[in-house]
């Protein structure tokens, strides 16, 4: 059948572009030859059961594209691009857009056709109007894009010319018309008798409603594609996929690369250096040939979408997706790597990984059979992942970097102790022992999988490198903060040490060691790699390697993501993906250089995701076949990679036969030696010596003059020469400069501010951020002013003795606390100060605190002396700004492990903070802040109160002791809220620290008090939060139920304070005016 479609405008009347009828009467002529077949032909088209799909893209990628070619004296038809995009679509991704129906008797058949013959629709003129012809490309999908050209123009030329073959208007799969060219967006045309599928192109331009906007500001020019399809034969999923799949040809650089370079008669990758990125596009560079749970083989391959360059040599197992970078000289750099390929791992080089393959399998053996049941956490499988690693540190250490930092979770864990730290195997296998106990510097210890350390790599060539592992609880990807924040304090060390920051990045390598469930799964990874380009986080970028095993414990990538692989998470952050095959060291190997050079070139991070297997269960102790029998068929029968790597250097004359049976009996030879060793290896001697040294205590920060106070906060506050700060701050600076000789009284942010001023001065390194913390939430720090006219930032004061940065951090919890810790942890001669915009919102970061900050000492005797500010109080705005979750943090507060303080007066502040960065022992501070009280009157301190500096653990108000009855404990703002309405009898404690509890203090108050009879703790919160279920037992252990003991607070809630102001104000009046008078509470304590 001819394949003949009429404009829904045209008939054998006339035209549209015609004259028309202008007789005044009605003209009837009958339909006859051309007009009447088409007719027929629209009527038949009717019986056809159809629906169709629409999809409206941006193409300016694609118009630049086509604009640069028209330059350069090529004329490409957008139609004969998009026609190709359909029909290697069609030939490849979307077979089901080359089905149609065929009648056979009285039956229908479902006919997939085996190649693609794609009819065009042509508008043909002739003096009885516009008609469209559909001439056939057969065998579209092999037809090079010069050849498609060639073959369009003359089908096109011989149909208007009137001398098309009829079997040329035959057999078409599937057609393209244009709605376009008549002005329209788009259409739904009718579908012929035959083909499966008619797609109209509408005319490309702005879309509806943005033309006014357009004529100031760029807008990305749209297409509209419509997808008619035979409803018996293709179903709406599968036109959607296909005119999906027909955009991201149309978006992807290296499509049109290619078409270019078949053009030009040169390869893709020259190409694509031309071709601009396209901002938000998916077109993978590879895909994934076998990727689910029962795959026929244990390794999935990695197959190019397209055949490889000519003339690049990369490993079989490597391929590169980098063409979602925006950064043209990135992708230039990667194309050209990919054109001109790179060295062959060097003999040396190959040989240490044999090795090194050979006994990581000897060893992870040895655990598995000689300490059978306990779990190793096997990273047989992802060997690659390990020698990769080793290249690294090979190359950085080459290079002359000083240091390796790694964060990693569990998998392989132990491997890299042994033969990355290059540990003695006695220090590892002495913790498998019954002997093992934990030490003083770590008096709880932690599991062997968790536990890290230092240890030094020795490259083949003779380099070496200091390598530290960072300790990581389960909760996997956590860690990754943490370790970059290692990472910038050894190189801002550096840089204070005189090296500059380039220099510096250039000296310490972060590599990040990822499980593919995770990576994909868990928030901390996103918030990680939004830190990568922010200056107060820049260690100069990460080598992330995603260890890919196909499973999360038993789940299967289908159930863990919405993406084909798990790095496709980063490419929003401008990071390149190389992707090997586990089982090809060289491919790993190649990879691990790429990397390095990448981020010695560059300063950013890059991923290396390796494709792999698990051998064993999650655990040794778990049996994977009940959930992938067939997976683990296959695994079983597969050979471990050491085997297959001996198999190819055999073949190649790089090692002998016998090699690897050697190097095994070494192996084990010296593992059984190693053991006996362990049953007498002192694990203690071990820790104290990877401890970082204690800080002496520092003598400047005992005391902070009046006359230097005053000078200080003078100099912040006075006029700058040149620079404008905002009228209306500038008038609150004033009037402070202007009474001070009167009335030396210091509010909350000037007590920081000399803190911070003092601290400096002693030559401490600070560290101050969090969300807003420049200006502060509450509009109290200013310790950066603006500009009013030109915008520009400046400190207040000169912070030049050491150190010192401030700066706002994202949107971020977990990552930006992770990074302090690391950063502490690792320099304990530095303060570190985060700021939560309002407390509540810390419990989006209760992993860094449970696992890390709270918990590190015990676990791994890792201290810092990071600073948590945490605004707390109930002033009526709600359930959300109201609570820091006091609670919580004394539930985490035991061994001297932290200190847990709620100032309520400016000195205290100021000697809280000074306490924390000269303490000789280092310990976090977790500080409950005021929110009310910033500016109030009642918290600001005389400047005589903050010199000598001493934090009083206790304040207190009201009667003398000899006069006391009733004993009222408190913390925080209601203390100060209650203490001008106390009365007669009532003396005030207010508990400034609540942990260590001050015990000694309210022992002597109450001995003090001859006539005590009772003992009320008063609190904002709820019953069940806040500190009285950690004060109670406090009291009860000290002997103090003699007394009445009493409670007075809100009631235990689920929700920490009332939403309404109203209902506020009065709870908080009746817990004021009870705990205010003896005798006003009931003393039954539950």
């Amino acid at each position: 059948m001819l394949h003949n479609v009429t404009t829904p405008d045209s008939n054998s009347a006339g035209s549209a572009s015609g004259t028309g009828n202008t007789t005044g009467t009605d003209v009837r002529r009958p339909l006859r030859g051309r007009s009447a077949a088409m007719a027929r032909n629209m009527e038949a088209s009717l019986a056809i059961p159809t629906a169709s799909t629409i999809r409206t893209f941006e193409v300016s990628a694609l118009m630049q594209w086509r604009e640069k070619l028209r330059e350069e004296g090529f004329n490409v038809p957008i139609a004969a691009v998009l026609a190709t995009a359909m029909a290697r679509a069609a030939q490849g991704p979307v077979p089901a857009a080359r089905r149609r129906i065929e009648a056979a008797d009285k039956d229908l058949v479902l006919v997939e056709e085996a190649t693609v013959n794609l009819g065009v629709a042509v508008d043909v003129e002739t003096a009885a109007g516009h008609s469209i012809m559909v001439p056939v490309i057969r065998n579209a999908a092999s037809l090079s894009f010069p050849t498609f050209v060639s073959r369009l123009g003359e089908l096109s030329e011989a149909c208007r010319a009137g001398s098309v073959a009829v079997s040329d208007l035959r057999g078409a799969t599937l057609i393209l018309t244009s709605t376009g060219r008549f002005g329209s967006t788009t259409g739904v045309p009718l579908l012929p008798p035959g083909p499966g599928i008619i797609v109209a192109a509408g005319a490309i331009g702005i879309p509806a409603g943005l033309e006014t906007l357009a004529r100031t500001q760029h807008v990305d020019p749209v297409l509209t594609l419509s997808s008619t399809y035979d409803h018996r034969a293709i179903q709406g999923a599968d036109s959607g996929l296909f005119l999906g799949t027909v955009e991201k040809l149309l978006r992807s650089p290296e499509f049109l690369a290619e078409l270019e370079g078949e053009l030009r008669g040169t390869s893709a990758g020259e190409v694509l250096l031309g071709i601009p990125a396209q901002p938000g596009s998916e077109h993978d560079d590879i895909r994934l040939a076998e990727y689910e749970s029962s795959a026929s083989t244990a390794v999935a391959r990695l197959e190019p979408v397209r055949a490889r360059n000519e003339g690049s040599w990369l490993p079989e197992g490597v391929e590169v997706e980098f063409s979602h970078l925006s950064d043209p000289e990135s992708r230039q750099w990667l194309a050209e790597l990919l054109r001109n390929g790179t060295p062959s791992p060097a003999s040396s080089r190959r040989l240490q990984a044999l090795r090194l393959a050979t006994e990581l399998d000897v060893f992870e053996a040895y655990l598995q059979t000689q300490f059978l049941g306990q779990k190793t956490l096997s990273v047989q499988g992802l060997e690659a992942t390990v020698l990769a690693l080793a290249e690294m540190a090979g190359h950085a250490a080459e290079a002359g970097y000083s240091d390796a930092v790694l964060g990693m979770a569990h998998r392989g864990r132990l491997s890299i102790m042994a033969h990355v730290l290059n540990w003695p195997a006695e220090r590892i296998l002495a913790e498998f022992l019954p002997t093992a106990r934990a030490t003083a510097n770590a008096p709880v210890g932690d599991v062997r999988q968790h536990l890290g350390g230092e240890g030094r790599f020795d490259d083949v060539d003779g380099a070496s490198i200091n390598v530290t592992l960072e300790q990581n609880p389960s909760h996997l990807e956590f860690v990754s903060p943490v370790a970059l924040g290692a990472v910038r304090a050894k190189q801002d060390q550096l840089v204070a040490g005189g090296e500059s920051r380039e220099q510096a990045r250039r000296r310490v390598l972060p590599v990040l060691l990822h499980g593919d469930a995770a990576f994909t799964g868990q928030g901390v990874v996103y918030e990680t790699l939004n830190l990568q380009n922010l200056a107060p986080y820049d260690v100069g970028g990460s080598i992330h390697i995603v260890q890919d095993n196909r499973l999360g414990f038993t789940a299967t990538p289908f159930q863990l993501r919405s993406t084909l692989w798990p790095s496709d998470v980063v490419k929003g952050f401008d990071v390149p993906v190389i992707h090997t095959d586990a089982d090809d060291i060289d491919a790993n190997l190649v990879a691990a250089k790429i990397a390095f050079d990448y981020r010695e070139r560059f300063g950013k991070d890059i991923i290396i995701h390796v494709l792999g297997y698990r051998r064993h269960g999650h655990n040794e102790t778990d049996e994977p076949r009940y959930t992938q029998p067939v997976y683990y068929a296959d695994i079983d029968e597969h050979p471990p990679v050491h085997e297959i790597y001996a198999a190819r250097l055999e073949a190649s004359g790089l090692v002998p036969s016998g090699y690897v049976e050697t190097t095994k009996t070494a192996a084990r030879a010296a593992l059984v030696e190693s053991l006996e060793k362990a049953r007498t290896f002192d694990l203690e001697t071990v820790v104290n010596q990877q401890l970082p040294p204690r800080p002496a205590v520092r003598a400047a920060l005992e005391t902070a003059p009046a006359d230097w106070a005053v000078q200080v906060l003078d100099l912040a506050e006075q006029d700058r020469d040149g620079f404008a700060i905002h009228p209306k701050l500038m008038r609150q600076f004033s009037k402070r400069l202007n009474t001070r000789a009167q009335d030396a009284m210091v509010d909350w942010g000037q007590a920081e501010l000399l803190a911070l001023k003092l601290i400096n001065e002693a030559g401490v390194p600070v560290r101050l951020t969090g969300e807003d913390v420049e200006r502060g939430t509450f509009s109290h720090r200013h310790i950066v002013v603006h500009d009013a006219t030109t915008g520009d930032k400046a400190e207040r004061l000169a912070f030049d003795k050491a150190p010192f940065l401030v700066a706002n951090t994202p949107l971020t919890e977990v990552a930006t606390v992770g990074f302090e810790y690391g950063y502490g942890r690792t320099n304990t001669n530095s303060l570190q100060i985060w700021e939560a915009q309002f407390g509540d919102f810390v419990n989006v970061a209760q992993v860094m605190f449970d696992q890390f900050i709270m918990a590190g000492h015990d676990k791994w005797g890792r201290d810092s002396r990071l600073v948590i500010l945490l605004p707390h109080g109930w002033e009526g705005a709600g359930p959300e700004h109201s609570s820091a979750r006091l609670e919580r943090f004394l539930q985490l507060a035991a061994r001297n492990n932290s200190r847990i303080l709620i100032p309520t007066t400016a000195a205290q502040y100021f000697a809280a903070l000074v306490g924390a960065a000269a303490a000789d022992d280092p310990r976090p501070y977790v500080i409950f802040t005021p929110k009310s009280l910033l500016r109030a009157e009642s918290a600001k301190s005389p400047v005589a109160d903050f010199s000598p500096v001493r934090f009083n653990p206790v304040l207190s108000n009201g009667a003398s002791s000899d006069q006391t009855r009733r004993l009222l404990l408190c913390s925080g703002k209601v203390g100060v809220e209650i203490k001008d309405r106390l009365g007669d009898g009532v003396r005030l404690l207010r508990l400034e620290g609540l942990y260590p509890f001050p015990q000694e203090e309210i022992l002597q108050e109450v001995a003090a008090a001859a006539n005590l009879e009772e003992i009320v703790w008063l609190q904002e919160e709820p019953e069940n939060m806040g500190a009285w279920t950690y004060v109670l037992p406090k009291l009860l252990k000290l002997g103090l139920g003699r007394f009445n003991l009493g409670y007075v607070g809100r009631p235990e809630a689920a929700s920490p304070a009332e939403g309404y102001s109203a209902q506020h104000k009065a709870a908080q009046e009746r817990l004021l005016d009870t705990a205010a008078q003896a005798g006003e509470v009931d003393f039954r304590i539950s």
